[in-house]
């Protein structure tokens, strides 16, 4: 948001159509997570300064359906208001299985069966729940969890995990290895934290589809994380340590089936060609002027 008034500015400036494109819904974020949970001032003076600038542009798009509808209970942006979700290359995905050339440049043994986290580390993924289902795992020398990205939580990712064999971390790998990175893993995990719930839709959820890979997603059925991937994954409560150790025992023991037709037709809907096309339709419908803004 803190870009925004300048967006605004600009657009005002040079007569522009003004969009607004909500990836989450960050003071609300913010404060789930307990960033700024002591400063209550704080949320009321942000959530004005949201929805005053969210008012203010002519177009906004969001990523995921209560994202938007949450928005819509504040402001009527009527079919200014779009829904337009994270999308994948699906072309970086090429078909095959074998892996072991991409799992030898990181050092990791093609023997083990690869659990994989690659994204952010932050607070909102509530990733402490792979250290402490690694844990329960710690005897299990099939299982080998990675941790691969960077962000604010990573040394205590690292410092939770200290003296664990079964957890390895990774850098972030280069964009165009995307496809081969994300299809070397045996299984795909995707925790979120509760507090979050509707707030945001996690974007590496294409990338994880694509690869048909299966994918462990911590959700209750509510979020819509949960309703999206209930077809396409292993939904498990969030938070939840010992079914999250469970759940991953029970893919490598092939006891879970992959449905991975299922994943790469969802793949497919979320093609960055298909996301674009719907995003020009959009953005090149005539918008209403910002005149037109509600007030409130």
């Amino acid at each position: 948001m803190l870009a925004a008034p300048i967006t605004l500015v600009a657009a005002k400036l040079c007569g522009a159509v003004s969009v607004l494109y909500v990836q989450d819904l960050e003071v609300d974020a913010a404060f789930a997570v307990g960033h700024l949970n002591s400063y209550s001032w704080l949320r009321t003076l942000g959530k004005k300064f949201e929805a005053m600038c969210t008012a203010a542009f002519d177009k906004v798009i969001v990523s995921g359906q209560k994202m938007a509808d949450k928005i819509s209970a504040e402001h009527d942006f009527g079919p200014n208001l779009a829904v337009i979700r994270n999308w994948v290359e699906t072309s970086l995905f090429r078909s095959g299985d074998d892996h072991s050339e991409y799992r030898a440049e990181l050092g990791l043994p093609s023997s083990v069966f690869v659990a994989l986290y690659a994204g952010n580390l932050g607070a909102k993924q509530g990733l402490d729940v792979i250290i402490e289902a690694a844990k329960r795992l710690s005897d299990d020398d099939r299982i080998l969890f990675v941790i691969a990205g960077e962000g604010p939580e990573k040394v205590n990712l690292e410092k939770a995990a200290a003296g664990l064999k079964n957890v390895a971390f990774l850098p972030l790998q280069p964009a165009e290895r995307l496809g081969d990175f994300l299809r070397m893993c045996d299984l795909h995990l995707l925790p979120q934290r509760a507090s979050v719930g509707d707030l945001l839709m996690p974007s590496k959820l294409g990338g994880m589809l694509a690869s048909g890979r299966p994918i462990i997603v911590t959700a209750t059925p509510e979020m819509e994380l949960g309703e999206f991937t209930k077809d396409v994954a292993t939904v498990i409560p969030p938070e939840d340590p010992e079914a999250f150790a469970r759940a991953v025992e029970r893919v490598a023991s092939g006891e879970i089936v992959n449905p991975v037709e299922r994943q790469l037709a969802l793949a497919r809907e979320l093609d960055s060609k298909v996301a674009f096309d719907r995003l020009e339709a959009f953005l090149f419908t005539e918008a209403r002027t910002t005149s037109d803004a509600p007030n409130d």
